[in-house]
């Protein structure tokens, strides 16, 4: 309203006029309307916009980790959300509240997380307190909410091909009780210091 729309359209409008890649969002009105930036197709009929008119493919090698009890590489989730827009406070897929963080039982087991416990997640970017939530993703990763997972995430690292972000990183989970009892000892830094000797 501040800015003179006062629609859902209007904003649609603004956006269009300030974004131009955004162009064409002014004309969604009706439930199932679309549209894709850079057109309705992209490399039509096989013809990418590259000098050559070919897809550029790169082969990237899997790093090998091993990490120690403890440790987890940690991914965003966004749940009923698009964008910055926040639709609901539980995810519509696995019922998580947005401060669940998202572990196999198998990794729960030998840190004694039972579900529900309050834990801390942290690495030298930030810290999480959240509650276990068991579900069945791949054992040596959590997932955590976006935003409220963000603090863990490395500023301005991008990859170097596509400039998309880093949203992956490693972690520490532990009980939020042990996390707390050794917060005046340099306990919680020697832990980080394994976690990037660890990524290192």
């Amino acid at each position: 309203r501040h800015l003179g729309c006062g629609s859902a359209a209007a904003i649609r409008e603004e956006i269009a006029l300030a974004a131009p890649s955004y162009n064409g969002i002014q004309h969604l009105r009706e439930r199932g309307d679309v549209f894709q930036y850079g057109g309705a197709w992209l490399c039509e009929d096989g013809v990418c916009p590259t000098p050559d008119g070919r897809g550029a493919l790169l082969p990237i090698e899997l790093p090998q980790l091993r990490k120690p009890e403890g440790h987890f590489a940690v991914t965003t989730r966004r749940g009923k959300q698009f964008n910055s827009m926040i639709y609901s406070d539980i995810d519509p897929f696995n019922e998580a509240d947005r401060y669940d963080v998202l572990i196999h039982p198998g990794d729960a087991a030998p840190l004694a997380l039972s579900e529900g416990e309050a834990v801390v997640v942290y690495n030298r970017f930030g810290s999480m307190h959240g509650r276990v939530k068991f579900a069945e993703i791949r054992t040596g990763n959590i997932e955590v909410h976006w935003p409220e997972g963000n603090s863990l995430i490395p500023k301005g690292v991008y990859e170097p091909h596509a400039g998309i972000p880093e949203y992956n990183t490693a972690v520490i989970v532990e009980k939020a009780e042990t996390y707390h009892a050794h917060k005046d000892t340099r306990y919680v830094e020697k832990r980080i210091e394994e976690l990037e000797i660890e990524a290192g």
